[in-house]
């Protein structure tokens, strides 16, 4: 993209509600009429509500002669108050472009469909964006192709931190009196659409309170199986269906392993993957990771107790692929027979040369534990060999489970995790115990969620 606008071009400028900006933009760009910077100001706010950015878009093609020009930019500027939070720090200007750069190519899309409406030939049509920081830095839009979250394989260490960092802040944002002020509005105009095929309340209302602390709109069905599927809808269908409804970001919990990545090829926006079977479950592991930084401060060197159903439980799976990729942590899977971690985690572990140790014995596993991470037995997902084990051994699910006896055994600062819900599998007489965490978990995933919202819509 040119430094400076060609003189030959016609220059739409899209800016944010600020008289100084304004002014000074309506001289810079004299041939930019004061109409289109006038009502079309505010960051997404006006191109998000359709009737109004079709009036003025129809204005501007017809005051202008925009049908008639094949190039258009758009442009926008990092230092607009509305977002700069008034000198704090809580939006960096790295998320700050990128932000900026979602919300044009939201506006070009819009632009293109105002002058298709004018009579424009759509293959003639090139619209540039660009961001411009507060030192006359311009910013070009780098890698527009979306952004799904669909396996712990995609977190990178430097992702990995940089949600972390934004968890942080996040976290001071939200406890402050004027929150609202300063995180309510960051994605207002956006939409959640949360598509469980299997019901959940724990991360089902996480994605809903993140994505409403950020201002968003949230939607949303858990009874998939009682209503399209139950009529022969197809997974790729209903996808499709709800893209055509221009949702932002749809969270997806599916029933069966490798749905999400199926969903993302046919998705005209991002896929979260919120639980694909008993596959995996990516943002569980990243809160789950970031809930072990938080208590005890460093996310290597650690031995990580995983306990319960590790054959069929995503969530264990998930957090050893994640918690693999640090240097200097050792697993200790304790499970029932028949419930034991699948073998092809236990090759990548070895391929990879990490230790791990396997069990039945849950006691000593908990005395040298720096975290424990215990689960349920899935009921719903055990094969027959697994109900037949059961069956003949009614008294596993008592023995696998954690009261206060067994607690006592772990060391004074190792922590207690679980994904939640329980049933039974930690006794509630052990809630009030300080390595107990399993709340606060819920909490830091929230953050967490936050965070994955905005880096897959290119805020972060």
């Amino acid at each position: 993209m040119p430094n400076s606008y060609p003189h030959n071009a016609t220059s739409l400028f899209f800016s944010c509600i600020d008289d100084r900006l304004i002014q000074h933009d309506i001289k810079f760009f004299s041939h930019t009429g004061s109409t289109f910077i006038t009502r079309l100001a505010g960051g997404g706010g006006a191109f998000l509500d359709p009737d109004d950015r079709k009036v003025a878009l129809k204005q501007i093609v017809s005051a202008y002669k925009i049908s008639a020009v094949t190039e258009i930019y758009l442009q926008s500027h990092t230092d607009c108050g509305a977002y700069r939070l008034a000198g704090e720090n809580f939006i960096s200007l790295e998320s700050e472009v990128a932000r900026l750069h979602t919300d044009l190519e939201t506006a070009s899309k819009y632009v293109r469909e105002a002058l298709i409406e004018a009579g424009a030939n759509p293959d003639h049509i090139k619209i540039h964006v660009r961001v411009v920081d507060p030192e006359g830095k311009l910013h070009d839009r780098v890698g527009a192709n979306l952004r799904h979250i669909l396996s712990t394989s995609q977190f990178s260490p430097e992702l990995i931190e940089r949600i972390f960092d934004y968890a942080n802040r996040a976290g001071d944002a939200i406890e402050d009196s004027q929150r609202h002020e300063r995180i309510g509005k960051r994605l207002k105009g956006h939409v959640l659409y949360r598509l469980f095929y299997k019901e959940s309340t724990s991360t089902y209302e996480s994605f809903g309170f993140a994505a409403t602390h950020l201002g968003m709109d949230v939607l949303g069905t858990q009874s998939v199986q009682f209503s399209s599927e139950a009529k022969g809808d197809s997974l790729e269908d209903t996808v499709r269906t709800i893209c055509s409804y221009r949702p932002s970001i749809i969270v997806l919990r599916s029933a069966h392993d490798g749905e999400a990545a199926i969903a993302a090829k046919v998705a005209t926006v991002p896929i979260i993957n919120a639980g694909d079977g008993s596959g995996e479950h990516p943002t569980q592991a990243l809160l789950d990771l970031y809930t072990i930084y938080r208590e005890l401060g460093r996310t290597h060197g650690l031995r990580i107790v995983m306990g319960g159903d590790l054959a069929n439980g995503r969530t264990v799976r998930s957090l050893v692929k994640l918690a693999a990729k640090y240097p200097g942590n050792v697993f200790i899977f304790v499970a029932p027979p028949t419930f034991e971690m699948r073998d092809d985690i236990l090759t990548e572990l070895r391929d990879a040369g990490i230790e791990y140790h396997q069990t039945t014995e849950v006691l000593p596993a908990l005395a040298k534990a720096d975290v424990v991470y215990w689960t349920r037995i899935q009921k719903e997902r055990i094969s027959a060999a697994q109900k037949q084990y059961l069956d003949e051994h009614p008294n596993t699910e008592s023995e696998y489970s954690l009261g206060l006896a067994e607690v006592s055994h772990m060391p004074a600062h190792a922590k207690l995790m679980h994904p939640l819900p329980r049933v039974g599998e930690i006794k509630p007489e052990v809630d009030a115990d300080p390595r107990a965490v399993y709340f606060q978990q819920m909490h830091y995933g929230m953050l967490v969620r936050m965070g994955l919202i905005e880096y897959v819509l290119g805020y972060l």
